[in-house]
């Protein structure tokens, strides 16, 4: 199917108990290697199912950078931040993955969970993904077999190898499965 964002509509899908079940971010998010005061970008960030966790893993010393393209989104996730405790931790941006508003090698950890195969053009999304992050940063992505355009994980390895990031681990079975990348 073409890739398209989970429409608004269905955020709740994004929470419930079913899918937390195989991707609980409080189990999730500490594999991908976190320090204190990391900067995070997270692509997609839908509702904040993550952003939370890892705005708590960043601690106070460090940043998270929410990106999503849906403004009912980001109204969600602001608000569960907020519930957090974790405003000044989180900045919101409303915009796709092809621009992101960020320097040149500033973010040590990339995240993009269950999003990937939302983007229509994964190339130039993983190439974005990959100048923002710092030498020997990494990007995570996960992604889960009841998504329209779920991509198995031979094709993500091919597509963040291909934008020249090395493979450093997976985690999962075809169903629901993380894959860590590092940036070359």
């Amino acid at each position: 199917m073409d890739p398209r964002p989970l429409p608004h509509q269905f955020a709740a899908l994004l929470d419930h108990a079913a899918r937390l079940k195989l991707r609980d971010p409080a189990r999730t998010a500490p594999l991908f290697g976190f320090g204190p005061g990391m900067t995070v970008l997270e692509l997609g960030s839908g509702t904040g199912t993550f952003t939370v966790e890892l705005a708590r893993l960043a601690g106070p010393t460090g940043q998270v950078h929410a990106v999503e393209i849906q403004r009912e989104m980001i109204d969600k996730a602001r608000q569960r931040i907020q519930d957090a405790g974790f405003a000044d931790r989180v900045r919101f941006e409303h915009r796709g993955a092809y621009r992101l508003p960020l320097q040149d090698a500033s973010v040590d950890l990339a995240v993009l969970m269950a999003v990937l195969s939302e983007i229509p053009d994964r190339s130039l999304a993983l190439a974005e993904v990959r100048r923002v992050l710092k030498p020997e940063g990494r990007l995570v992505i996960g992604e889960e077999i009841f998504l329209p355009a779920y991509l198995a994980p031979k094709t993500v390895r091919a597509l963040a190898q291909a934008a020249g990031f090395r493979f450093g681990g997976h985690q999962g079975s075809p169903v629901c499965y993380t894959t860590i990348f590092f940036k070359e």
